[in-house]
């Protein structure tokens, strides 16, 4: 009896240390709980949930658009060209529209047609908005925001509604340009209009 007892004990002890040096992954919550995912009717749905189209930042107020890994506007792949209507570059970027090549315009208006998650006041964000996404101390080769909730983002520039910034350097003859903001280190710069980058969209209610 004795000895069995103590067989139990080690096999207890055994399972013990096996936990403590392979501990379960588990999703973790959002740190502040911030952000809620939303379907594409602008539902929200778990945190553990998919698909999501949009996210919604309780601290902000803002609603964010989401990357799809689909071929169509809203592709991690897809870059525009920064437009507005008057100021800017027409149709730069990578993708097609039924106008022909993407630019800022296009997508704005695509996501406003269509009422992206159930809202059509979509637009560029201001560089301070989108630096709200920033977290610290992502994992080593994550961008700088919650992969968790935003997928698919590029570790490069992406455009804001901030413009008519003098730019230096090489393109200094352009005159011009508009601000980025960079979520593979947490950068900003001026760019020309011509420059394709890519876009998150955000909106308000």
């Amino acid at each position: 009896m004795i000895k069995r007892s103590f067989i139990v004990l080690l096999i207890i002890a055994g399972v013990i240390l096996i936990a403590k040096l392979n501990p379960i992954s588990l999703p973790k919550s959002n740190p502040d709980n911030r952000l809620i995912k939303l379907n594409s009717d602008g539902e929200p749905i778990n945190a553990w949930a998919g698909p999501w189209s949009c996210v919604y930042d309780k601290k902000t107020k803002l609603t964010w658009e989401v990357k799809s890994y689909k071929e169509d506007i809203y592709s991690r792949e897809c870059s525009f060209s920064w437009y507005n209507g008057k100021v800017g570059t027409k149709r730069g970027g990578n993708c097609y529209t039924n106008s022909g090549k993407s630019d800022t315009s296009d997508l704005i208006k695509i996501a406003n047609n269509e009422q992206l998650c159930g809202l059509k006041k979509w637009r560029l964000p201001t560089k301070y908005e989108l630096q709200t996404l920033f977290i610290n101390n992502p994992k080593p080769g994550d961008p700088y925001l919650s992969v968790a909730y935003f997928p698919y983002t590029a570790k490069a520039a992406y455009w804001t509604s901030d413009i008519n910034k003098k730019l230096h350097g090489h393109f200094s003859y352009l005159g011009n340009g508009a601000e980025s903001v960079n979520f593979k280190d947490a950068s900003n710069a001026t760019m020309p209009y011509r420059n394709a980058a890519f876009v998150r969209l955000v909106a308000k209610n």
